[in-house]
C-alpha cells in the first residue's frame, strides 16, 4: 500500500493530460476519472459551469487597464533582474572568497551590471508619463516643421 498522495485515476481513454476543467468533469461523470484530495476522499465534480468572470471595458477603463498591465510586467521584470543581478554577483564574491585573491575583482561585474540595473529601476520606478497636454505641444511643434 502506498502512503496518501495526490492522485487522479484515468482509464486509457485518449484523455490528454492538461489542465482542462470542463473535460475533466465531463470525464468525471462518465465514470473515466476519479478525482480524489491528499487523504483519499473522492471529490464529486460539481455539474454546473463555473462562471467566467468578464469585464466590459471601453474607452478610458480599457487604456488604464492596458497601463496598468504593462506596468505590473514591468515591475516583474525588474524583480527577476534584481534577483538575477543579487544571485550571479553574490556567486562573484563567493568565488573571489574562496580563491583567496588579493584584489577584490567582482567589483567590476558589480559595478558595470549595477548601472544598468539601476537604469531599469528608473525606467520602471521613476519613469514621468507624457501628459496629453505635452503630448498636443509636442504634435503642434511636428506638424510646424
Amino acid at each position: 500500500m502506498t502512503p496518501p498522495t495526490f492522485c487522479l485515476r484515468a482509464a486509457a481513454t485518449g484523455l490528454r493530460w492538461t489542465w482542462e476543467p470542463s473535460a475533466w468533469r465531463e470525464a468525471a461523470r462518465e465514470g473515466v476519472v476519479t478525482i480524489m484530495t491528499a487523504n483519499l476522499i473522492p471529490v464529486t465534480p460539481s455539474a454546473d459551469p463555473q462562471p467566467t468572470p468578464r469585464v466590459d471595458r471601453t474607452g478610458a477603463d480599457a487604456e488604464l487597464h492596458d497601463r496598468a498591465v504593462k506596468r505590473l510586467k514591468a515591475k516583474a521584470e525588474f524583480r527577476v533582474h534584481l534577483l538575477i543581478y543579487a544571485l550571479f554577483n553574490g556567486m562573484f564574491v563567493l568565488i573571489w572568497a574562496m580563491t583567496g585573491a588579493n584584489f577584490f575583482w567582482p567589483v567590476f561585474p558589480i559595478g558595470i551590471w549595477g548601472i544598468g540595473l539601476v537604469a531599469h529601476a528608473m525606467d520602471v520606478y521613476w519613469r514621468h508619463e507624457p501628459t496629453e497636454s505635452e503630448i498636443a505641444s509636442e504634435m503642434d511643434r511636428l506638424r510646424s516643421r
